[in-house]
């Protein structure tokens, strides 16, 4: 199976995220 693939994508949205959040502060 491919779950790797969404687990990267989860990870890379978290991150973005997290990013965002680090930049608006």
């Amino acid at each position: 199976k491919m779950d790797i693939t969404t687990d990267v994508e989860l990870i890379h949205l978290m991150l973005n995220e997290f990013y965002i959040s680090v930049d608006i502060t």
